[in-house]
């Protein structure tokens, strides 16, 4: 069984991208600003703070970067505090995996203030044993420490964590450190679909697949 789990959380667990992708639009259209085809897309591929200097530019607005990223993380804070859900059987999984004991945690490069609330709502506050924004680390996922930093923190190796990602960036990462890496399906990193389905120990396009292989299909997962 799985020792020690890490998961990311927007688009693994939380079904929250597609705020992230509606976002840059939703901030322009309270401003009367028709927005560019693909913006959502355009903006995901950047940080956000390179995502605001790109919508001050393009979009010639008369406010500042921090200004523009204050309104859209007020965007994002209205979607995790009220709409923002589970994947379909993510909960389930979750709390299947840790009746078995396993040690459980999130790193995320979403702000806390962010997703704080959605915790919150959805009765995650005391859930995992551990949960880190990468921006409190001071690294993003590009750099293995802040893995060995999660799973130092639940008492557990490289070769015996599980890391639960969807992007891919993420993914080459963990598995360049020496973690078993499982990708989850979403939509927003559909286009990195099979090559992240080279790259990882096991990929899933459903939880209801993940259950499968990590709960009754022992054989299989003790190869």
């Amino acid at each position: 069984m799985i020792n020690a789990a890490i998961f990311d959380m927007d688009g693994t667990f939380l079904d929250s991208m597609p705020y992230w992708m509606n976002a840059g639009e939703n901030f322009l259209e309270s401003l009367q600003i028709q927005a560019e085809e693909n913006l959502g897309e355009k903006l995901l591929d950047m940080t956000l703070q390179d995502g605001c200097i790109y919508l001050k530019e393009k979009y010639s607005l008369n406010l500042s970067p921090e200004q523009i990223e204050e309104k859209i993380k007020n965007i994002l804070l209205s979607a995790y505090s009220e709409k923002i859900q589970f994947k379909e059987g993510a909960m389930a999984f979750l709390e299947k995996l840790k009746k078995t004991g396993a040690k459980i945690a999130v790193c995320t490069h979403t702000d806390r203030s962010l997703f704080s609330p959605a915790f919150k709502r959805l009765g995650l506050e005391n859930f995992f044993d551990y949960v880190i924004s990468a921006k409190e680390f001071g690294l993003s996922k590009s750099h293995p420490e802040i893995f060995f930093h999660v799973a130092e923190k639940l008492n557990s190796k490289p070769e015996e964590t599980w890391i639960f990602e969807d992007a891919l960036y993420a993914i080459i990462t963990a598995k360049k450190a020496g973690f078993k890496t499982a990708g989850i399906f979403d939509t927003s990193s559909k286009k990195d679909e099979e090559k992240i389905k080279k790259i990882v120990t096991k990929y899933f396009y459903t939880y209801s697949q993940a259950e499968a292989f990590f709960f009754q299909d022992k054989k299989e997962f003790l190869k």
